[in-house]
């Protein structure tokens, strides 16, 4: 039996070689080009399994040889039957048979979606990933420009007494009229007169807070930053006695080092003025110079000329007071601070704070200070 069907298909298929030709191109170029219900099949595998775009042909491919491979045996399985019985028209029938089959399942696939660009998008999608493109809106938007509430309808009590961010919403609503109809005697007069009545608002709030302060010492700063000429020459007097006092005092736990170089200008003038340092506070400076005390100059990061640092005895902390050339009233005030900071009697935030200051109204740690004062 199996040498007879054997036999038969060799016939057959050398008898029919052509047509059979024909139909597996035509079977290919149908299966390929037109079996949508495939692609749907492996859109749901691909959505589910999360597959790259490399297993999409695959699948697909795959898909093709095994449903052509399984269409192929059925057709030649029926026409060797109808060889073992005799019926020689069988084997023609069953070619047509299978033509038809390549080309009804491609069409009705076809018509299974709306329309046949519909298709041709669909194939494109899953062979090529060709995500689906959003389309810019051409269209501009217009933006609604919300009319300034008139002015003339508020009062002046309304006006006054309106929240600040209200407030400035009118104001700059009110710019823009008037800017956009400057020949307008309205939008100009509603801008003048908000204008007018912001001003008068600034000059009662600063007003008010003046009055507060009177009537409240602890926030008067006169004393602390006068503004008078002869207030402000106090304050001169008593912030360099401050100084001066502090450093004489320090001299012994203190000392400076001053970088310089041969052959620096800068290094000369700075010289000079230390010289006049020295003579007013008796302090120990030590010069150094950098080109030939090159371990100094990498312990302490002297990247220029001249620089003078100060050097803490006890701890042997260091702090730059200047680099290049500096004033004798810039080194003092400096240094003041300097070692004020090295002693940690004040924080950072405290650089410009003096002794007599410490807790008042010009220190920005004032209230902490008396709050730790009171819990004492």
């Amino acid at each position: 039996m199996k040498k007879n069907l054997l036999a038969i298909w060799r016939n057959e298929i050398t008898r029919y070689r052509y047509l059979i030709g024909a139909v597996a191109l035509t079977s290919v170029y149908l299966r390929f080009g037109g079996a949508v219900w495939e692609l749907k099949i492996a859109e749901s595998v691909f959505i589910t399994f999360e597959l790259p775009k490399s297993m999409a042909f695959m699948v697909v491919g795959m898909f093709d040889v095994i449903v052509t491979t399984c269409l192929w045996f059925s057709f030649m399985v029926c026409a060797s039957i109808f060889q073992v019985h005799k019926n020689a028209s069988a084997s023609i029938l069953c070619i047509a048979m299978a033509i038809l089959l390549f080309a009804i399942v491609p069409a009705y696939a076809g018509a299974a979606d709306e329309t046949k660009e519909g298709y041709i998008d669909s194939r494109r999608e899953w062979y090529f990933y060709k995500k689906e493109k959003i389309k810019p809106d051409t269209d501009e938007k217009k933006v609604e420009q919300k009319p300034a509430p008139s002015v003339s309808e508020m009062s002046v009590t309304d006006l006054w007494n309106m929240h600040p961010d209200q407030f400035k919403d009118l104001i700059e609503a009110t710019h823009k009229r008037m800017v956009q109809y400057p020949e307008d005697d309205k939008a100009m007069g509603e801008w003048v007169y908000l204008k007018d009545i912001a001003r008068r608002k600034s000059m009662a709030v600063a007003s008010s807070e003046s009055a507060y302060i009177q009537r409240h010492p602890e926030y008067n700063m006169s004393k602390d930053n006068p503004i008078s000429s002869p207030g402000r020459a106090v304050l001169y007097k008593e912030q360099r006695d401050t100084i001066e006092s502090r450093i004489r005092l320090e001299k012994e736990n203190f000392g400076m080092i001053f970088f310089y170089e041969p052959g620096c200008g800068y290094c000369e003038e700075q010289s000079n003025i230390l010289r006049y340092f020295i003579k007013k506070y008796n302090w120990d400076i030590k010069g150094v110079d950098i080109t030939r005390e090159l371990n100094a100059k990498t312990q302490f990061n002297i990247v220029t000329t001249p620089t003078l640092l100060l050097v803490q005895r006890s701890s042997g902390e260091s702090m730059t007071i200047s680099v290049g050339v500096v004033s004798l009233d810039e080194i003092e005030g400096t240094l003041y601070r300097s070692i004020r900071l090295l002693n940690k009697e004040i924080t950072p935030e405290q650089w410009n704070v003096y002794d007599f200051q410490k807790g008042g109204l010009m220190d920005p740690l004032g209230l902490m200070s008396m709050e730790k004062g009171n819990s004492e």
